[in-house]
């Protein structure tokens, strides 16, 4: 069996494979032959300096791979430029705990023990980047980010491989961090990147709005968002005003993969659209993907096209009320 920690599995990463593996998975789960429980977490009482243990438990099997994954963290909220965020840590500040086992399906037979650090940062970003994939404009190229850490990074990186990004705009709080994300990210990618002093003017740029923040609360706000804006919030939350006006919305896991095999039929939207018998045995999204739909008024009387969110968030511009996409990268939506 193999031990692979972060140092390791650095060189390995390589978003292009992450998101045609994740494609591929959510394809098993959408056939019936893979399996996923809803995650658990399992948090203590409080501790010290309103502290809590969290221990986070994930589990699937695949066509080919089954994993197991354990979180331990410490989490706690604190003030960061008059906003609450969520921080962790394991053992002491800036270490973190997360291993994930994998085993062979057919034999059973455990294959390697690997640490989750590097591997979480990308999966996370894979998922937001396939929403981008089915659902963005083909031709988004300014991806605005919020947040400066690594989820940030893993989501450059994933980004860049479904749109032609070739515009980067960045805001976080500090400073100092915006300022040295934006110039690693135009070096490592060679894009133009540029730090700027407020979601206001990341949101006014973006064809793609992604937080990647650690903030606790909305940091997507609906009065700054535009017709055809993609929108994929992996930190925070979405405000009221943001969650009407989003036209489409999909959540990777708002509706688990079952824990066995149903015996039914999936479900399906309320309103799915005709597909040709060529492609009716395809797996579609809204097989293992919970989604919203709905025709506002506004779109329909041709005030523009609607906003449309997926992924961890996302969206496309598109008429109200049309369905989603067949899960299929040679068809665009």
């Amino acid at each position: 069996m193999l031990f692979l920690d972060n140092a390791a599995i650095e060189p390995l990463i390589d978003p292009a494979g992450f998101i045609a593996a994740q494609d591929e998975i959510y394809r098993d789960f959408a056939r019936g032959s893979g399996v996923c429980p809803p995650r658990i977490d399992i948090q203590s009482s409080e501790g010290e300096a309103g502290r809590h243990f969290q221990l986070g438990l994930s589990a699937g099997i695949g066509s080919r791979y089954a994993a197991l994954r354990i979180k331990a963290d410490v989490v706690f909220e604190e003030m960061v430029e008059g906003r609450r965020r969520k921080n962790k840590f394991c053992g002491q500040p800036g270490q973190y705990c997360g291993l994930v086992f994998l085993f062979d399906r057919l034999s059973g037979a455990p294959l390697a023990l690997m640490h989750d650090g590097l591997l979480q940062k990308m999966r996370v970003a894979a998922d937001s980047a396939l929403g981008a994939r089915y659902l963005a404009r083909d031709d988004a190229g300014v991806l605005g980010i919020l947040g400066s850490g690594g989820m940030a990074r893993a989501h450059v990186a994933a980004m860049r491989v479904v749109r032609p990004v070739s515009r980067l705009v960045v805001y976080s709080p500090n400073p100092a961090n915006r300022e040295r994300f934006a110039a690693e990210m135009a070096g490592r990618h060679g894009i133009d990147a540029q730090a700027v002093d407020g979601p206001e003017a990341v949101a006014a740029q973006a064809d793609i709005l992604s937080s990647c923040a650690s903030a606790v609360g909305p940091m997507i706000a609906g009065r700054l968002l535009r017709p055809g804006q993609h929108v994929t919030c992996i930190g925070g939350t979405l405000d009221p005003e943001a969650d009407a006006r989003i036209d489409l919305a999909l959540r990777f896991g708002l509706a688990p993969a079952p824990v066995e095999i149903p015996d039914g039929a999936p479900r399906r939207l309320r309103r799915p659209h005709r597909r040709s018998r060529a492609r009716a045995a395809q797996p579609r999204p809204d097989h293992f993907l919970g989604a919203r739909q709905r025709a506002r008024p506004a779109v329909r009387r041709g005030r523009g096209p609607p906003l449309r969110g997926g992924g961890q968030g996302g969206g496309r511009p598109g008429a109200a009320g049309r369905a989603l996409p067949p899960v299929d990268p040679e068809l665009k939506p």
